[in-house]
């Protein structure tokens, strides 16, 4: 019998001892249980018992009981007390193939359990290192509970997953949901804090939010509205934060959204649907519509597989809809029908005075919820100044269409023919005005001509240094060589920050001959070359972070020479400007292992050991196999006087 039958039946005969199931009802729910269960796979534990979750006959305390006791009986290698399980085993076999009726099925469970299990009442019930306090609610992948670490006494909420069974994609949405938003650092965005498995149940950590949905909040009594657009506006932030490291939500609703009692502020959580771009991660088929039907985007419903952050900002568009409106933009009776609706169907937004609804609003929220992906704002933070701008009274940059649109509404819509009457004359004033633009068109032409000479000229000059510095050995020539190449590119500012044609020639001019990457290489050069000079006391450390500067000016993202800087500056007792340049580091990206391994040893040097460990759990929140982040997080440990965790991180590391 594969092991995770043999798992479900000892659980199941187990809860028989405890009474929390009857003895006639364990084939129905072993059953049901596996119910699509797939033998074998990663999952996160028995299948049998996480059913028992979900019906709420056993409490996730419950389950580590029963769990330890089943190790603990698995671990006796007595012949005689294994066998009651092996005879249960047969007759399960027996029952599915019908030779054995359930009547018999349940004499058998009985004569083979053994003495009832009387569980001791705990004063507190427990999952790991966490005092469970009350379930505070359930999801579509697990509970959620108000809890508190026993470690430092803070209160979070305890995401547990139930629903997994054996289904990888389940779990790898679970876990990835703690990967990604540990890697999301916003103040919208409910933060991670420590994830992992116990007794095979994966569970994460994360701040626990005192204050209610937005979703309970519009079907309940209400929501001040200009506290709902803060909200919305919040959001968008939260999300822009999120696009801008590659992540899509792709499940934006008002129930993922909290607001906090107190500050009334927004926070953002439940990424179990989001996409890592960057990585490409994907949990689902091509052509698979993800998300909550009513805020999806067209694309969404469509299943196309290049969809991009501009549906969460089409999912804020729904949910500002539902707060003007107290409605949604679709209803229909069948999803089908629903997808029809959002990919067919305009979206309808009246003027309402009653409703508070005037032309600002509508502009913004026909501008998120545009059909048309490159009709929306183009990112989330745009949304957001413009619901900013309207709280403050003032006009929004939003405007539904643009002039093509219009006119293509006008033409094809009613009132047709004055429509064309107007473009007829149009069309007369433009010919008219044709021969006097002829001669401003070839004096435009000459002057592009010039100005792409001017930067060829540039290009070429800048080339020929970049070449000579890639061929030079010594820093100090490199460094010069760079130098003078970035000098003759500076010089085209001028010229191509310049109005009109001669402007425009130098702007395409050096786009076309790829000088953006030409001037990225020379300022990477010269980086490279001014950080060995300053390791070797050549070259002051200043130097090197103007060299640095300008780097990014051409790659704000760029992070390997950044933290080979903050190195060098580590190495001349400089802690505070290293600390300055990691700190920004993991904000722009907060999954780099060599970044928050090189925060963390700073954080160590400079005493602040709680710090480092946070950093370095979030480095085995990613990889819980890197041996430099469980050295190093023992270390931490022990120097906050945390011998069993320091000790534990060590005997993994020495496993490994």
């Amino acid at each position: 019998m594969a092991r995770s039958m043999e798992s479900d039946l000892h659980l199941g005969q187990i809860a028989v001892r405890m009474g929390l199931i009857r003895a006639q009802e364990l084939p129905r729910l072993i059953q049901e249980a596996r119910a699509g269960h797939v033998e074998e796979s990663a999952g996160s534990g028995s299948a049998f018992a996480q059913m028992l979750l979900r019906k709420r006959i056993l409490s996730v305390s419950d389950y580590l009981y029963m769990a330890d006791q089943a190790r603990t009986e698995r671990s006796d290698v007595d012949a005689d007390a294994t066998a009651p399980l092996r005879q249960l085993e047969d007759a399960f076999r027996s029952y599915e193939s019908g030779e054995l009726d359930a009547s018999s099925f349940e004499e058998i469970v009985h004569s083979t359990s053994g003495e009832p299990i009387r569980r001791p009442r705990e004063q507190t019930q427990r999952f790991g290192r966490y005092e469970l306090l009350e379930e505070v609610a359930r999801g579509g992948m697990g509970i959620v509970y108000r809890s508190r670490d026993t470690h430092n006494g803070n209160v979070l909420a305890l995401k547990v997953m139930i629903e997994a069974d054996d289904d990888e994609v389940r779990l790898a949405r679970f876990e990835r949901e703690a990967e990604l938003c540990g890697s999301l650092d916003h103040p919208n965005i409910v933060r991670i804090h420590d994830a992992g498995r116990v007794e095979g149940m994966p569970y994460f950590t994360m701040d626990l939010v005192e204050g209610e949905s937005l979703d309970d909040m519009l079907e309940g009594d209400g929501i001040p509205r200009d506290l709902a657009l803060r909200g919305i506006a919040q959001t968008a932030r939260a999300m822009h934060h999120a696009h801008e490291r590659g992540i899509i939500h792709r499940d934006l609703k008002p129930g993922n959204i909290l607001i906090e009692r107190k500050t009334g502020n927004a926070k953002v959580t439940d990424f179990g649907l989001a996409r890592d771009l960057y990585r490409g991660t994907r949990l689902t088929q091509v052509g698979q519509a993800v998300g909550t039907p009513y805020y999806m985007a067209p694309e969404q419903v469509r299943g196309e597989r290049d969809v991009d952050g501009r549906c969460d900002i089409y999912a804020l568009g729904v949910i500002l809809y539902e707060i003007l409106t107290g409605d949604i933009p679709f209803d229909a009776d069948s999803p089908l029908s629903l997808f029809r609706k959002i990919d067919r169907e305009e979206i309808v937004l009246e003027l309402d005075e009653e409703l508070g609804i005037d032309k600002r609003i509508h502009a913004i929220a026909m501008r998120a919820l545009a059909k048309d992906r490159d009709q929306r704002y183009h990112h989330a933070d745009l949304f957001a100044d413009d619901l900013e701008r309207y709280i403050r009274g003032e006009a929004p940059r939003a405007q539904p269409y643009d002039w093509r649109e219009a006119l293509r509404r006008k033409v094809l819509g009613p009132g047709r023919g004055l429509a064309l009457g107007a473009l007829v004359a149009v069309t007369l004033l433009v010919l008219a005005l044709a021969l006097a633009l002829g001669v401003r068109r070839l004096r435009a032409a000459q002057a592009r001509t010039d100005a792409r000479q001017k930067v060829e000229d540039a290009l070429s000059a800048a080339s020929a240094a970049r070449d000579k510095a890639k061929l030079a050995s010594d820093p100090s020539v490199v460094a010069k060589l760079a130098r003078e190449g970035l000098h003759a590119l500076e010089a085209l500012a001028p010229l191509r920050e310049a109005e009109g044609p001669e402007g425009e020639g130098a702007r395409d001019g050096f786009s076309d001959a790829s000088g953006p990457a030409l001037q990225l290489e020379l300022a990477t050069l010269r980086a490279r070359a001014v950080l060995a000079l300053a390791r070797g006391g050549k070259e002051s450390l200043d130097e090197a972070r103007q060299a640095i500067q300008t780097l990014l000016e051409q790659d704000p993202r760029e992070s390997e020479l950044r933290l080979e800087l903050a190195r060098v500056l580590i190495e001349h007792g400089r802690l505070e400007d290293a600390q300055a340049i990691c700190d920004r580091l993991v904000d722009l990206d907060a999954s780099k292992r060599e970044v928050r391994l090189e925060r963390a040893r700073l954080l160590m040097l400079r005493g602040r050991f709680a710090a480092a460990e946070r950093d370095l759990s979030a480095v085995l929140l990613h990889s819980n196999r890197d041996v430099d982040a469980l050295v190093a997080r023992s270390a931490a440990r022990l120097a906050q006087g945390e011998l069993d965790d320091a000790a534990s991180d060590a005997r993994n590391a020495r496993d490994l």
